[in-house]
C-alpha cells in the first residue's frame, strides 16, 4: 500500500491594490497562513511535512487558479489534501461565493476572482480526500460540490461563519484572525484519543468561539463517507500528571485524580461568571494537566491570563512556551480593547520570563525570544483612561527579560521613559516614580536618572523612598549607592519653606527606608533632622523596621526616640509604636513601645490620634483601647467614616485580645464593632480591615474564632469564613472543608470548597 501523504496549499491575500475602497487591506491573512503552517507541521502533533505545505501570499487570480488546479491534478488517491484561504470573500447576485486575489475588483468578480464553483470543479478531478478551510466573509456559502466524491474519500468544508455573516478580522498586525488562531490552537490542543479528526477539530473550535460570546458560528459541511485525520495525539500530550514517589508511570492514583476532578466539578457549578473563572483558575494552577479542559470553558481574557500565569509558574521553558503559544490566538478573541491589552501584556511578561529561563541553557534562543518579546511589547496600545499603565508594563517586561537580552531590556526602559515624559504633571511623575522603583532593583544608576526627571520635589522624595525600599527587599548590593544619591539630591538648593519641609520629610522617609539595610547611614540621616518631634518619630519608625531581625537595635533606637522629644501624634508614629508593642519576639521591647504609646496619648488627645492609638494598643491593652474609642466617640464632633472604620478595627482587635479571659465581653465587642460601621451613614469597604484580627485568630485558635465570628450577620460572616478557609487550607484541609460547609452564600461556599478540595488533593499527592 502506498504511503499516505499530507499536503496543504495555504493562501493568504492581504492587499487588493486594484480596488482599495471595495476591498480594503487586511491585517491578518499573511499571519494566518504562517500560524496555520506552524501548527500543521508541529513536531509533536503535525501530520504534514514542511516541504508539503506551500504558502501563497498576495498572488493574482490567474496564479491562484493555476496553482490550485496543479495542486489537485497532481494528487494521488492516497493523499490527504488541505486547501486554506484567508482574505476577502464576496457574493454575487446569485449568492455564489468568490475568493478574492491580489488583483481582484469587487465590481468584476467573475473575471478577477475565484468562484466556489470553479474551485469545486478542480477538486472533482482528484480522488484524494480533501478539506477546505475558509476564513473570509460569507465563507459559509461555499458548497461541498454538486455530488458526493468517491466512496470512502470524504470532502470537508470548514468555514469561519455562516453565508450571511462577515468574518472577524485580526485585531492588529502580527496577530491571526480569531478563527484561524483557534484552528491553530485546536490542531495543537483539542482533546482526542490517538488522532484528531476534522470533525473533532470543528467541535472544539465551535465550542471555543461560541463560549466567547461571539456572534460568528463556524460551519462544517461533509460530502461522502469516512473521516479525515488532521493531527496526531498522544495519551498525555503536554502535561505530566501528579504522582508521588511510589506511583507508577501510568500517572496519579485514582484517588488523587478523583480529588482534583471533584475540585473541578465544584468550580464549574458556581453560577457567578467571575467567581467561576477565578475558581477554575485555582484548579488549573493546582492541576496544570487539566488546563486544556479548563481553557475551553473560560472566556478568552480569562484563558489568556490563566495560560500566562501557568507559564510564569514553571521553570520548564518548553512547557511555558507551549502555554503562551496557546494563549496568543486567544488574545484576538477578546472584544474589549482594554481587557485585550491587559491580557496580552500578561502574556508578553510571561514570554520575557521564558526568555530569561533560556538564557543559561540556550543563550541564542533566549536572546531571539527576547527580541520577539520586545517587538510584541512595542505593539501594546496606550490606554487613555490609564495613562500610567503602558510605562509600567514596559518596565516589568524589561525586568523580566533582562537576563536574556540586556539591550532589549534597556530599549524598553527607554521607551517607557519617553512615554512617561509625554504625560502631564502628576501622571508623568507617577509613571516615572513607578519606573524608578522597578528599575532600582537591578540598575540603581538608571533609577537615579529617572528620579531626576521628576519635577515635583515631594514626588521625587517619594520615588527615592520607594526605590530604596525595593532595592532593600531584593537584597540589592547597591542599596548604599541609592541612599547616598538620595541624600545628595536632598541637599540641593531650596527656595521656599515648602522645599525646606520636603527636605525634612525626605530625610525622615529615606532614613526609615534605609534602616534595615544600612543602620549606620540611617542613623546619620536621622541625626540631620533638626526638629525633635520629627527625629523622635523617625527613630521610632526605624525601630519598627528592625524589630524582628535586630531587637537590640530596635530597643536602642526606641530609647533614642524617647529622649529626642515628644512627637505630635500621627498615624505613622502610632503605627510604629503599635507594631513594636505587639512584637512577641521581645517582651521588653513591646512593653517599652506600649509605654511610649500611652504617654503620647496623654499629651496629644486629638480625635484622630486617639482612634489610631486605640487601634495599635488594642492587642497589648484591650481595656485601654476600648476606653480610647469611647473617649473619641464622646467628642461633640461625630467620627467620620474612616475613623469609624479604624475604631471598629480597634474594637475587633480588643475582642480577640480579651477572648481568653472574658469570652462574653469579647462577643459584645464584636457586635459593637459591627454596629460602629453600620450605623448611618454606613461605612463601605470595611470588612477586610475590621475583621482581620478575627482572621488572624482563626489560625491560632479556630474554636474561639468561630464563636466570635458567629456574632456577625451572614453578609459579614460568610466572606470572613471564606478567608479563614483560605488560611486553613494549606495545613488543615479537612478542617478547612468543615468551615467551608458553614458558609451560607452559595458562591462563596463553592469557591471555599474548591480551595479545600484542591488542598486535600495536594496533600494526598505529596504523601502518595
Amino acid at each position: 500500500m502506498a504511503e499516505r501523504r499530507y499536503r496543504a496549499l495555504l493562501i493568504g491575500n492581504a492587499a487588493f491594490p486594484k480596488d482599495p475602497h471595495g476591498l480594503p487591506a487586511l491585517a491578518g491573512p499573511l499571519t494566518d497562513i504562517d500560524f496555520l503552517q506552524q501548527a500543521l507541521t508541529d513536531d509533536e502533533v503535525g501530520l504534514f511535512r514542511s516541504h508539503d505545505v506551500e504558502l501563497i501570499a498576495d498572488h493574482g487570480v490567474q496564479q491562484l487558479r493555476e496553482r490550485i488546479d496543479e495542486f489537485y491534478s497532481s494528487a494521488k488517491r492516497e493523499d490527504v489534501l488541505l486547501l486554506y484561504y484567508s482574505g476577502h470573500g464576496e457574493l454575487d447576485i446569485q449568492g455564489t461565493l468568490y475568493l478574492c486575489a491580489h488583483d481582484s475588483r469587487s465590481g468584476s468578480l467573475r473575471s478577477t476572482a475565484l468562484s466556489s464553483i470553479e474551485i469545486n470543479n478542480m477538486i472533482d478531478g482528484s480522488a484524494a480526500a480533501t478539506t477546505i478551510m475558509l476564513d473570509c466573509c460569507h465563507s459559509g456559502a461555499f458548497k461541498g460540490g454538486p455530488k458526493a466524491p468517491t466512496a470512502g474519500r470524504g470532502r470537508y468544508v470548514l468555514t469561519s461563519n455562516r453565508h450571511t455573516q462577515l468574518a472577524r478580522a485580526a485585531a492588529q498586525p502580527g496577530h491571526p484572525s480569531p478563527f484561524t488562531g483557534l484552528l491553530a490552537l485546536g490542531l495543537r490542543h483539542a482533546p482526542s484519543d490517538g488522532h484528531l479528526s476534522i470533525t473533532g477539530l470543528y467541535r472544539q473550535v465551535h465550542s471555543w468561539m461560541t463560549s466567547q460570546d461571539l456572534t460568528l458560528v463556524p460551519q462544517l459541511r461533509i460530502a461522502g463517507e469516512g473521516e479525515v485525520i488532521i493531527a496526531r495525539r498522544g495519551s498525555n500530550q503536554h502535561f505530566t500528571e501528579p504522582r508521588g514517589p511510589g506511583s507508577s508511570d501510568a500517572g496519579p492514583s485514582q484517588r488523587i485524580s478523583e480529588q482534583f476532578d471533584r475540585a473541578l466539578r465544584i468550580a464549574e457549578s458556581i453560577d457567578d461568571p467571575e467567581e467561576k473563572a477565578s475558581a477554575l483558575h485555582l484548579v488549573a494552577i493546582a492541576a496544570p494537566w487539566l488546563s486544556d479542559e479548563i481553557v475551553a470553558r473560560l472566556p478568552a481574557d480569562d484563558s489568556v491570563l490563566l495560560l500566562s500565569d501557568l507559564a510564569k509558574r514553571t521553570d520548564d521553558a518548553d512547557l511555558a512556551q507551549r502555554w503562551l503559544d496557546q494563549a496568543q490566538p486567544l488574545v484576538a478573541l477578546i472584544p474589549d480593547p482594554l481587557r485585550r491589552a491587559l491580557a496580552d501584556a500578561e502574556r508578553i511578561k510571561a514570554l520575557a520570563r521564558v526568555a530569561s529561563l533560556l538564557a543559561d541553557a540556550d543563550p541564542d534562543g533566549g536572546s531571539r525570544l527576547m527580541e520577539q518579546t520586545e517587538s510584541a511589547a512595542r505593539k501594546l496600545p496606550p490606554q487613555p483612561e490609564y495613562t500610567w499603565w503602558l510605562p509600567h508594563v514596559l518596565v516589568e517586561i524589561a525586568n523580566a527579560g533582562r537576563d536574556a537580552h540586556p539591550y532589549c531590556s534597556r530599549r524598553l526602559i527607554d521607551l517607557a521613559e519617553q512615554i512617561a515624559l509625554r504625560l502631564k504633571d502628576h501622571q508623568r511623575d507617577s509613571a516615572l516614580q513607578w519606573a524608578a522603583e522597578k528599575v532600582a532593583r537591578a540598575d540603581p544608576e538608571r533609577a537615579e536618572r529617572i528620579i531626576g526627571l521628576i519635577t515635583d520635589r515631594h514626588n521625587q522624595v517619594y520615588a527615592w523612598t520607594r526605590s530604596i525600599e525595593a532595592a532593600v527587599s531584593d537584597s540589592c548590593a547597591d542599596v548604599a549607592y541609592l541612599i547616598d544619591a538620595a541624600e545628595q539630591a536632598l541637599d540641593g538648593p531650596v527656595s521656599t519653606d515648602y522645599d525646606q519641609l520636603d527636605r525634612a520629610e525626605g530625610l525622615m522617609d529615606i532614613a526609615i527606608a534605609a534602616a534595615a539595610a544600612d543602620p549606620r547611614r540611617a542613623e546619620h540621616l536621622a541625626s540631620r533632622i533638626t526638629g525633635p518631634a520629627e527625629r523622635a518619630e523617625t527613630l521610632a519608625r526605624m525601630a519598627a523596621q528592625v524589630a524582628v531581625t535586630s531587637p537590640d537595635q530596635a530597643r536602642a533606637w526606641l530609647e533614642a526616640a524617647s529622649q529626642a522629644g515628644r512627637p505630635t501624634g500621627t498615624y505613622s508614629y502610632f503605627e510604629a509604636l503599635g507594631s513594636l508593642a505587639v512584637a512577641t519576639i521581645d517582651p521588653a521591647l513591646a512593653s517599652q513601645a506600649a509605654h511610649l504609646l500611652v504617654s503620647a496619648i496623654r499629651d496629644h488627645e486629638g480625635q484622630q490620634d486617639v482612634v489610631y492609638a486605640a487601634k495599635y494598643l488594642a492587642a497589648v491593652d484591650p481595656a485601654q483601647a476600648v476606653r480610647l474609642v469611647e473617649m473619641a466617640e464622646a467628642r461633640p464632633d461625630p467620627l467620620d467614616k474612616e475613623l469609624r472604620r479604624t475604631a471598629a478595627t480597634a474594637l475587633a482587635a480588643a475582642a480577640v485580645a480579651s477572648a481568653d479571659t472574658d469570652l462574653r465581653h469579647a462577643k459584645g465587642l464584636i457586635r459593637r464593632a459591627w454596629q460602629t460601621v453600620h450605623r448611618p451613614p454606613k461605612v463601605k469597604k470595611y470588612r477586610y480591615q475590621v475583621w482581620e484580627p478575627l482572621e488572624a485568630l482563626a489560625g491560632r485558635d479556630l474554636h474561639t474564632a468561630e464563636q466570635l465570628i458567629d456574632q456577625l450577620p451572614g453578609t459579614d460572616r460568610d466572606p470572613l469564613l471564606a478567608r479563614v478557609v483560605s488560611a486553613l487550607s494549606e495545613n488543615d484541609p479537612l478542617r478547612a472543608e468543615q468551615v467551608a460547609q458553614q458558609i451560607g452564600d452559595d458562591t462563596l461556599r463553592k469557591r471555599a470548597l474548591t480551595e479545600a478540595a484542591l488542598s486535600s488533593a495536594r496533600h494526598a499527592q505529596a504523601t502518595a
